[in-house]
């Protein structure tokens, strides 16, 4: 069991800037021990009488998993209780709001029903919000529930390893919760409007002024605390593209999709109504199969074109596991999941359960959607392998994600394979995802960090 004498001199100065500020925005690459350093600035803070009971906004699964675990791991947090309001069960997440544990974890989707439930003020002063970026919109059902109650809580800690991993305009939502919109104001729009131009005349699109970055930053910097970067002592990070060329057939409906915006199958037309279904689309079809719409139950057909990817894929991972190596494979589509599941089981999904096979090394594969399991989870003990049925546009669930592998604690050089479709959508979103990561550069260069 870890003591309060491991922690790093990074790790304590960041619990000692927690617990003497009332508002923080800790930015700390994923792996850097963010929870074991919330939890003990807050329970020092509960000591002492500063709060009173600390609310825990995050994941599901990280709810379930990382926060808990946390506390068993150091010696320091082992007394401390933390109960579990997530999930789908009404009666547990009652039970553990109703009952004494000075933390209590809740997940994203539950908070409307947590605030329009428990209404009156006083029943938490503290507030920990684990992947701030989530926030990132300024709206959602959970943010606009959580709003109105942001002043009962006089200690907050919003926490993130990607503040601006897809544009400085996300970085409004983060902000409010931390300090209610002393910084950059209470009003989305006139935020958007100081510091960016639209580039349409409907206003569609937004850019930033020149000067904005660096405005900003200056703005928050007093609430911002960033943890330094670790990954430099990590063991080698190797990224690898194996691009395929589309079959003949599947190229012919690929290209027809793209230019026409509509394709069919036996008399059914497939069919973008939009840019942006449109791309989606492009990238089913790059994965070899389209959707169709949906039927009278709200299901949409899959018309599989070719199987090209899922074979590819397949052979990767058989050659890694003849090599002793377990494998992480990442999808996005549902289809696409399925056919993964015929080829490797259906006890491959990230479950509690086969978290800790991974970890021990019994799991073999583990199928990963990086929506549902790319925060929080600690996979580096049970492999370095990781492949991608390709591209995601967001930079930070694909960062996030990555860092299941590439963290504290890998002791071997992690491989990271994406599966890309030749000419297509594939490698557009690939290098759009990576253009963004300037924007983290500009405001770690701005904070001087």
């Amino acid at each position: 069991m870890l003591k309060l004498s491991d922690m790093s001199a990074d790790q304590v100065n960041a619990v000692d800037r927690l617990y003497e500020h009332d508002n923080t925005l800790l930015v700390a690459n994923m792996g850097a021990g963010k929870t074991a350093v919330t939890l003990t600035a807050a329970s020092e803070l509960l000591e002492a009488g500063v709060v009173k009971r600390v609310l825990v906004i995050a994941p599901v699964k990280v709810c379930n998993s990382v926060w808990p675990e946390e506390c068993a791991k150091w010696g320091h947090l082992t007394g401390i209780k933390v109960a579990n309001a997530a999930g789908s069960n009404e009666k547990k997440r009652r039970a553990a709001l109703d009952g004494d544990a000075p933390i209590v974890c809740i997940n994203f989707e539950n908070i409307a029903w947590l605030f329009r439930v428990y209404k009156a003020k006083g029943k938490f002063d503290g507030l920990i919000v684990d992947e701030l970026s989530r926030f990132k919109s300024g709206g959602g059902t959970g943010f606009k529930a959580l709003r109105p109650r942001l002043n009962d809580f006089k200690w907050r800690v919003g926490m993130t390893g990607t503040p601006v991993s897809e544009d400085w305009e996300g970085l409004y939502g983060q902000m409010l919760v931390v300090d209610s919109g002393a910084r950059l104001g209470t009003r989305k729009d006139l935020f958007k409007r100081k510091y960016f131009y639209p580039t349409d005349y409907n206003e569609y699109n937004w850019e930033m002024l020149d000067w904005a970055p660096a405005e900003i930053s200056k703005k928050i910097e007093d609430v911002v605390y960033t943890m330094p970067d670790y990954r430099h002592e990590l063991p080698p990070l190797e990224i690898e593209q194996v691009v395929l060329p589309m079959p003949p057939a599947l190229r012919k409906t690929y290209e027809e999709m793209k230019g026409s915006m509509v394709v069919s199958f036996e008399g059914e037309g497939v069919e973008a109504e939009s840019a942006a279904v449109l791309s989606n689309k492009l990238l089913q079809c790059a994965n070899g199969f389209l959707y169709g719409p949906e039927d009278c139950d709200g299901v949409k057909p899959t018309h599989w074109l070719d199987r090209y990817k899922i074979d590819a894929c397949a052979g990767i991972a058989s050659s890694w596991r003849k090599e002793g190596e377990q494998v992480i494979i990442c999808y996005w589509f549902g289809a696409d999941l399925k056919r993964l599941e015929e080829i490797f089981g259906s006890d491959c999904k990230v479950t509690p359960e086969t978290v800790d096979k991974w970890n021990s090394g019994e799991q073999g594969v583990l199928l990963l959607h990086p929506r549902s399991a790319g925060h929080g989870l600690n996979l580096a003990a049970g492999g370095r392998r990781m492949l991608w049925l390709g591209p995601v546009w967001s930079r930070d669930l694909r960062e996030q994600t990555v860092a299941r592998l590439w963290r504290r604690g890998q002791t071997q050089p992690v491989q990271v394979v994406d599966i890309l479709a030749e000419n297509s959508i594939d490698q557009l979103v690939v290098d759009r995802v990576e253009s963004k990561e300037e924007y983290e550069r500009m405001f770690k260069q701005y904070l001087g960090s």
